[in-house]
């Protein structure tokens, strides 16, 4: 039987609006007091889709999420639907190693700074965990840190960075170089600090601080000159227990974890009280025991580390309208034909299903081969298997092969494409790092990354679009084609 839940709906899901209106046409707008919940991610462990006692999260330009798995001593990486993608790192004080990392941040080119806590250090990766630099060990001196912990980026690519012990803020280039001298120092004057944590900058570049044992958050100019406070140390509103981290969105309004209270409490750019949420300690969704680390994507969607339930909770935007709507049951995963409406939970469907042109499937795993006639979303097509037909929409992750489909989604990253393919997406939808198979004639969307094709059969590519820093090998450029200026074209490549 059909159970009620609460849906929202974000820039990126034209389709899933019309998808739910079928299902029940009657919606009923209304704003929460609480933002809706997306989803939860994390289980404690040290498995690949584990974490333990995780602290930090950033989201980048793309919807992609990072997060500090501390006690694992490495960084996992999800996309925007809860999949989890890759982790780096391990305990070690190498390049690329970690011990106890908390704060992570990423600029506008989506390079990913993490606050390498007990190493005393900054370290700079790619969006894939390519190591590019790193700065920083124990000290009072500029440049130097006692346990830095909060990390964040302006719009110049700035990077500002609490040191624990230090007592103080340090703002650096995007290539590690000081810019200013330190700010702060221990006390609880206005511009001292007792153990600040998190920092964020809002889109006016003014920097905020989580003072954290002080029970407060100070607000400064970009050169460390105080503006103002507000907090002290208490369970009402506009006060905290020992805060942890602070996000800003576009509007310059502030969300901070005030973690003794176990809530999550937001205020305008002055400080004023706006709302709050939870402070139930429970294993349900949107409660939280220890809320850690916090981000704010560009739609407005918030993200909530809690360290003691070991997982990562996603939020709508508290702005975004709620609507009630019938959601769809589970999959059948033993059955050759499904016929519904229906999500999978990421779970692995039968060998041999068929997706019938009536259904719509979401979070499916795909081990072995399946035919689609309908529509999957946000689903993983495992090594092995085959993918054939239907519609694809949302993000699609690929290890296998997808052939003769059409895609109206946001990604679809790695493994083989085959067949005749349409991109159709509305939201400039693009392929990712995939092979071409033989005689593949691909039309239509962006493509991105690593795109080979077979040599002697080159796939044929039309009417996209090819991001900047893409490669292309063994395929045949056709008819309206954009090459961004630095795509680089193996000689193998055939231009028309």
């Amino acid at each position: 039987m059909l159970s009620k839940k609460l849906y929202f709906f974000n820039g990126k899901g034209k389709f899933f609006v019309f998808l739910i209106l079928l299902l029940n046409p009657i919606l009923t707008p209304a704003l929460a007091d609480t933002p809706a919940i997306i989803f939860q991610w994390g289980t404690l462990g040290d498995q690949a889709e584990q974490l333990n006692e995780p602290y930090g999260v950033a989201v980048d330009s793309e919807g992609y999420i990072y997060i500090t798995d501390k006690f694992n001593h490495r960084i996992q990486k999800l996309n925007s639907t809860g999949i989890w993608i890759t982790n780096w790192g391990s305990f070690g004080t190498q390049a690329g190693q970690f011990h106890n990392p908390t704060g992570i941040a990423v600029n506008s080119k989506n390079q990913i700074y993490v606050a390498d806590t007990f190493n005393h250090r900054i370290q700079k990766f790619t969006r894939d965990g390519e190591f590019i630099r790193q700065w920083g060990s124990f000290g009072t001196q500029p440049g130097q840190f006692q346990f830095p912990a909060g990390i964040a980026v302006d719009k110049l690519d700035n990077v500002y960075v609490t040191s624990v012990l230090g007592h103080e803020v340090q703002k650096f280039t995007q290539n590690g170089i000081f810019l200013l001298a330190q700010w702060g120092g221990s006390g609880t004057a206005a511009g001292k600090f007792n153990q600040p944590h998190g920092i964020a900058v809002d889109n006016d570049n003014q920097v905020y601080v989580v003072d954290k044992v002080n029970h407060r958050i100070q607000k400064f100019d970009n050169q460390g000159n105080f503006i103002s406070q507000w907090g002290s140390q208490g369970a009402a509103e506009g006060q905290f227990i020992y805060p942890t981290a602070i996000a800003i969105d576009s509007q310059n309004n502030s969300y901070v974890t005030d973690t003794g209270n176990r809530r999550v409490q937001k205020f305008n750019s002055s400080g004023t009280f706006l709302s709050q949420w939870n402070g139930a300690e429970t294993n349900a969704e949107a409660q939280f025991q220890s809320p850690q680390g916090i981000a704010v994507d560009q739609l407005g969607n918030i993200y909530v580390i809690d360290k003691e339930k070991h997982r990562l909770q996603k939020f709508a935007s508290p702005a975004t309208p709620v609507l009630e709507v019938f959601q769809a049951s589970s999959c059948p995963t033993d059955r050759a034909s499904i016929y519904q409406f229906c999500t999978a939970n990421n779970q692995a469907l039968a060998c041999q299903t068929v997706i019938e042109a009536t259904s719509s499937v979401s979070k499916a795993v795909f081990a072995c081969d399946a035919i689609n006639k309908g529509l999957i979303s946000n689903s993983t097509v495992k090594a092995a298997a085959t993918l054939r037909g239907g519609i694809l929409t949302g993000y699609i992750i690929n290890q296998g092969t997808i052939a003769d489909f059409e895609f109206r989604g946001a990604s679809l990253q790695g493994g083989t494409l085959a067949g005749t393919i349409i991109n159709s997406s509305s939201i400039g939808g693009w392929f990712q790092d995939v092979h071409l198979a033989a005689n593949t004639h691909l039309s239509g969307g962006k493509l991105k990354g690593n795109i080979s094709g077979e040599v002697n059969a080159p796939a044929l590519l039309e009417n996209l679009e090819v991001l900047p820093g893409s490669q292309l090998s063994g395929v045949k450029i056709g008819a309206n084609v954009k090459l961004a200026k630095n795509v680089e074209l193996n000689e193998n490549v055939i231009r028309n």
